[in-house]
């Protein structure tokens, strides 16, 4: 074997070794990828029942409630409080909208965040908390929450307990031991 066919065969060898650290480095990359979208989706959903569970606990969840209904009637203190938890909502929605954006947040979870997103602009206490906080965000975001508020305002207000109550008391309709006829 000549000095010749030794550098050629070398050169396969490097050619070859260059090949798989390629490989594993594309692996390694796609396995980065993954875990980054499983850890944003998983501090994503802390962050949803965080301020669920905090919305359950005492008066903030009645205060919500309120406010969301437009009650006229809300203090000073009860309005900067409730306009101080829709900016975390809307934080958190901007959020959700820039890395959906980025290619890290999965369609289902977006369409997920968007449902849940429109469902809460159905009170207009929270289209006025938006219409005010509005100008605090980029204007792509801006649209985005816009039409938000307006497919909410298609779908039209609606009243949490009133929905509540006729859900439940369909089900319970629905599971109701039949009378026998005979």
């Amino acid at each position: 074997m000549s000095l010749t066919d030794l550098a050629s065969l070398g050169s396969f060898v490097s050619g070859i070794a260059v090949l798989i650290s390629l490989v594993y480095l594309a692996v390694q990359v796609r396995q980065a990828s993954k875990h980054t979208r499983a850890q944003i989706a998983q501090n994503r959903i802390s962050r949803m029942a965080d301020q669920q569970l905090r919305m359950a606990e005492g008066e903030l969840g009645i205060l919500v409630g309120r406010a969301r209904a437009g009650d006229g009637t809300l203090t000073p203190d009860e309005i900067a409080r409730f306009m101080a938890f829709m900016r975390s909502q809307f934080w958190s929605a901007e959020d959700n909208f820039l890395q959906h954006r980025e290619g890290m947040l999965a369609e289902e979870m977006y369409a997920s965040f968007r449902a849940s997103m429109t469902g809460l602009m159905r009170g207009p206490g929270t289209q006025a908390a938006w219409e005010i906080s509005r100008t605090s965000f980029a204007p792509d975001f801006q649209a985005f929450m816009d039409g938000v508020a307006r497919d909410a305002n298609a779908a039209g207000f609606n009243d949490l307990v009133d929905q509540w109550r006729a859900s439940a008391q369909r089900h319970k309709a629905e599971n109701a031991p039949q009378e026998a006829t005979g």
